[in-house]
């Protein structure tokens, strides 16, 4: 029993202790390239979803679907069309394009394209701040 207690004491501390060189940090290495990806997912499509700031998922019911719940296609009838454009801050562009069609009484099939451009970034670093 004391031979099992104390390696079960072993093992926890070696799990804490292996736990907090995997949470260090080396200040040499920092880099924030690439640290996300999809963020260009989050920005908004259409002047109503920017207007409510995002909170438009339940609320969509027109080609603007593709981009937040594909589910509010139902809502759609007939063909449609649907294009957006925004030009951001620092040169930035979105795009959305859409189009739709209604194929069967209860089936409707549709597609769509996002578009972003950052354009050109100077490369910076913590070496080089100046690029």
């Amino acid at each position: 029993m004391h031979v099992m207690k104390r390696s079960f004491t072993i093992i926890l501390i070696l799990l804490f202790t292996a736990a907090g060189f995997a949470q260090s940090d080396i200040p040499e290495d920092i880099s924030k390239v690439a640290t996300r990806t999809g963020q260009f997912l989050k920005m908004e499509v259409g002047a109503k979803a920017a207007a409510l700031g995002g909170a438009h998922v339940a609320g969509v019911n027109d080609l603007s679907a593709l981009a937040w719940n594909p589910a509010g296609l139902a809502h759609v009838s007939g063909q449609s069309f649907y294009g957006t454009y925004t030009s951001l801050y620092a040169g930035i562009q979105h795009g959305f394009v859409a189009y739709g069609t209604k194929i069967a009484h209860s089936d409707y099939l549709g597609a769509s394209v996002t578009y972003l451009n950052s354009g050109e970034m100077e490369v910076t670093s913590l070496r080089f701040p100046d690029g």
